[in-house]
């Protein structure tokens, strides 16, 4: 449940910040 909240909130700020060329599945999700 934790890790799934880490997770969205990782999308949230890091995920959009990465260029768009490097728009890929997040390794949180992934990893979950």
């Amino acid at each position: 449940m934790v890790r799934i909240f880490l997770s969205t909130v990782w999308v949230f700020t890091f995920w959009p910040l990465q260029p768009l060329r490097s728009w890929a599945p997040p390794r949180s999700l992934v990893f979950t």
